[in-house]
């Protein structure tokens, strides 16, 4: 006679795993990290998707995931406080780059430190001044000088804000910026004419340089950017960008003397070879810049970028700007609202 006893135990085993493997099956799977991350991130499903960090890539294990467990993949004792108030989801919408794919679009605020430096401001001034009693002889002279020369300055301390609006990798921003600080010692040479109230005496023609001693600069501007993305599939996303606006220039006066034709002839005082007074003037401005980002998340960013500022000709007074060039290294932060 055949013991069936054990092919019925085998067939009660097998129901039981099918009844256990069902309601497993009913179950909605967990994100990997999704124990951890901010409530203020959209969780994760395939129509709306965060991949706009990062292009397609051909990845075997990876590219089942969303770019939120891609970039902050599951850590124990990470998980957020219950009392944590939840931020506006990001809003993800098509990206404006076809290489990209879902993009996070919205407002965003900036700020950052800056440090820069120009290359030199070829300037020139032309200025009159007027001594009396020459001497103690009782008569005056005129003395109208041309002069040129070079304002440099270095380690220009400064600071950046601004507001945008990302548009699927393609950024606009409102950008406010200024930097402040003493220029080099100035090297000054010009010509002077020196006309004496005396009838009969000759206009005296003289050249000269000298040394001024340095004098406050500052720039502000203010310029509509735009900005690229290019994700690269990790935190780091490379960008550059540039704008147009305006920068209004302050300096500070100089009144600087020189041994001339005046001296050598022993008439008086010396005429300075360059008399400005301190002022303010609008420039034309234009910005080129290039820089890399670093996502803390997704939505604070941190950026260390590198700018090219141009700046046009302008008048103070009767000093005279030329176009000049400035250079500046920036770390900021960036947050996505």
């Amino acid at each position: 006679m055949i013991d069936t006893r054990p092919l019925v135990a085998g067939l009660l085993i097998l129901a039981s795993t099918e009844s256990c493997l069902a309601q497993a099956q009913s179950l909605a799977p967990i994100p990997l990290g999704a124990s951890w991350l901010p409530t203020s991130l959209q969780q994760y499903n395939p129509a709306s998707r965060t991949d706009h960090l990062l292009p397609k890539l051909k990845q075997k294990s990876s590219e089942s995931l969303s770019s939120q467990q891609r970039y902050f993949p599951y850590r124990p004792g990470n998980t957020p406080s219950k009392s944590v108030k939840a931020k506006r989801p990001l809003k993800v919408g098509p990206c404006a780059l076809p290489f990209m794919e879902n993009c996070v679009v919205g407002p965003y605020a900036s700020v950052a430190f800056s440090l820069s430096s120009n290359n030199g401001i070829t300037s020139s001034a032309s200025s009159t001044t007027n001594y009396s009693n020459i001497g103690g002889l009782g008569f005056s002279v005129a003395s109208t000088s041309n002069s040129t020369f070079n304002l440099s300055s270095s380690g220009l301390a400064g600071f950046d804000i601004a507001l945008g609006y990302d548009l699927g990798g393609i950024r606009a921003e409102l950008n406010y910026s200024r930097a402040s600080g003493n220029t080099n010692n100035i090297s000054i040479s010009g010509s002077m004419n020196d006309t004496y109230a005396v009838p009969g005496f000759p206009t005296l023609n003289s050249s000269g340089s000298a040394m001024a001693s340095p004098i406050s600069y500052s720039r502000q501007s203010l310029l509509l950017n735009t900005a690229i993305d290019l994700p690269t599939g990790t935190r780091f996303i490379p960008y550059f960008g540039g704008g147009i606006g305006a920068a209004w220039v302050s300096v500070g006066g100089i009144n600087q003397q020189t041994s001339d034709l005046c001296n050598e002839v022993g008439v008086g005082t010396c005429p300075a070879i360059l008399n400005t007074s301190s002022g303010t003037a609008t420039a034309l401005a234009a910005q080129a810049k290039a820089g890399i980002s670093y996502l803390l998340n997704l939505r604070t960013i941190m950026f260390l970028e590198a700018v090219y500022d141009y700046t046009g000709s302008t008048t103070i007074g009767n000093l005279t700007l030329s176009s000049f060039n400035q250079y500046s290294g920036k770390l900021g932060v960036r947050y996505r609202f």
